[in-house]
């Protein structure tokens, strides 16, 4: 008895020290132009930047959550885009990938919270999320249309201002298949289907990666040695692939493959800390809207906690949107609240 409480009173202070606070939501104002089909955003200083893949732009939101500005437009031209997908930050920095021109745009924000051109890259690759290491260099989690060594990648890094890859996981780690042949037939028949995104993150020199369809978490030492952990929750239905949504695919029928796909769970995203805590956010299957699941590990793989955050409206895992501000501990949550946008912030306090 004595061993037990010891252990109890070790735990309890550990317990306590978590806290996530919400502070602030807001909806977007849909008035004049509307906010179409956002894929990604970020936070700057309370101003929201949002990717709105269909109008081919970036909204610009204040702390009120009134438009105060619109970015681009679809197009072949200068500050146009034709299929952008990914946005990132770095200090007064925007990214935006554009899938169809094969480019990244890089963007500085003007004190007026307007965009103004610095500089592009090619890049070749099939990619959902970018992450800035330094002023240069991007994390990328995505999938690699070269192959190096006869594999492919999913997790690699880019050099905005050489123009060079440096591939890091290859995909048939990521995702434990025995072979490029095998990682292709799950890619064709069975990611695309439920949900191609991935995730990474890196801190003090370690990798980390989370399939969207996974309830796994990969980890990349600096030596390179790779090693799986996550603790499976009862609130997550993991996905699988069905005859049936298959030939909603071939057939074209969004609507039957969204209700097939809204049985289950996904990966929302994958964070790391300032102290070294990996933050895996996932999404409980559709109901009345969506639940959003925080689970907490230490950097060794050690789970800490999983609560709940957050009841969204979302149906669909497209329609839950995250963002986390590492020096801050700001974790934002961009959701689908029927013909509104909803963006709320918490605040992290961790051990």
């Amino acid at each position: 008895m004595k061993t037990r409480l010891v252990g109890f009173f070790l735990v309890f202070p550990l317990l306590l020290s978590f806290d996530v606070r919400k502070v602030r939501e807001l909806l977007f104002h849909q008035k004049k132009v509307i906010l179409k089909e956002p894929v990604a955003f970020v936070v700057k200083g309370g101003i929201a930047f949002v990717l709105d893949r269909r109008a081919g732009n970036v909204k610009i939101y204040d702390r009120t959550g009134k438009l105060v500005r619109v970015f681009g437009r679809r197009g072949q031209g200068p500050d146009e885009f034709l299929n952008p997908m990914a946005l990132s930050s770095w200090q007064d920095f925007l990214l935006v990938y554009d899938f169809k021109k094969k480019k990244l745009f890089l963007y500085k924000i003007t004190p007026e919270m307007g965009l103004q051109f610095y500089k592009s890259a090619k890049f070749y690759d099939f990619a959902f999320h970018f992450k800035f290491l330094n002023s240069e260099e991007l994390l990328v989690s995505g999938h690699s249309q070269e192959k190096e060594g006869n594999k492919t990648y999913s997790v690699f890094k880019f050099n905005l201002k050489k123009g060079r890859y440096q591939y890091i996981l290859p995909s048939l780690v990521c995702y434990g298949v025995k072979n490029e042949e095998e990682y292709g037939r799950k890619f064709l028949e069975e990611l695309v289907i439920l949900s191609p995104e991935n995730y990474a993150d890196e801190c003090r020199g370690e990798i980390y990666f989370a399939s969207a369809v996974d309830f796994r978490i990969l980890k990349r030492d600096k030596e390179g040695r790779v090693k799986f952990f996550g603790r499976k929750s009862e609130k997550f239905n993991p996905p699988f692939v069905t005859k049936e949504m298959k030939r909603a695919v071939w057939n074209r029928q969004d609507a039957k493959l969204a209700g097939l796909l809204s049985k289950f769970s996904f990966v929302e995203g994958l964070f790391c800390t300032k102290k070294g805590e990996i933050l895996l956010i996932f999404s409980s299957p559709a109901g009345e809207g969506r639940d959003i699941y925080l689970q907490i590990y230490r950097s060794s793989g050690e789970f800490l906690r999983e609560l709940r955050v957050l009841h969204t409206g979302a149906g669909s895992e497209s329609e839950i949107l995250t963002y986390f501000n590492r020096e801050r501990n700001d974790l934002f949550f961009l959701t689908s609240e029927g013909d509104e946008f909803k963006l709320t912030e918490f605040k992290l306090k961790l051990p």
